[in-house]
């Protein structure tokens, strides 16, 4: 029988296997397409649906552990930033991204906010109505999130008002 230990290593894997499999679509063949913020939000919803399914133990655990001050929750969040560094890169090569000033801080700010959902799925559901991790939820977060990532939090400026000159 194997230890505690060694079966935490392989669940730990097992998260990184479906990051790194949610990823490899969003960047991979087709990723152009996922990342749309008008093509892609339901297709991004299937990819988050294919890998979470709505009974997943995954994101609990995922939340459980990082948020744990353990040495087992640093190694993940190092290994959760590998893919998520190597992802930008991916994308900037396909010119589907800037990399920024500092890839290493965007790619640590985009996982941080992939992470958010998972970390804050109870309160976001309980402010939105609906688990942002179902395929409702994600068919209202991923347009919204896509459209941040592709055009920024930049507004129309707002008509002139009163007499025009």
């Amino acid at each position: 029988m194997g230890s505690r230990e060694g079966l935490r290593q392989e669940v730990d894997q097992y998260v990184l296997d479906v990051f790194e499999a949610m990823l490899g679509e969003l960047t991979g063949d087709g990723g152009a397409e996922l990342l749309d913020p008008g093509a892609g939000a339901s297709s991004l919803s299937e990819v988050f649906a294919r890998h979470l399914p709505d009974d997943s133990p995954l994101p609990s655990y995922l939340r459980r552990l990082l948020l744990s001050d353990t040495d087992a929750a640093q190694l993940l969040f190092r290994r959760l930033y590998e893919p998520s560094r190597a992802a930008l890169d991916g994308l900037a090569a396909a010119g589907l991204a800037a990399p920024g000033r500092d890839p290493a801080v965007r790619a640590a700010l985009l996982l941080a906010n992939d992470l958010a959902l998972f970390l804050l799925r109870d309160r976001l559901a309980e402010v939105l109505g609906t688990d942002p991790l179902s395929v409702d939820g994600m068919t209202r977060w991923a347009p919204e999130m896509l459209s941040i990532y592709a055009g920024g939090l930049n507004a129309v400026p707002p008509e002139p008002q009163g007499d025009a000159p």
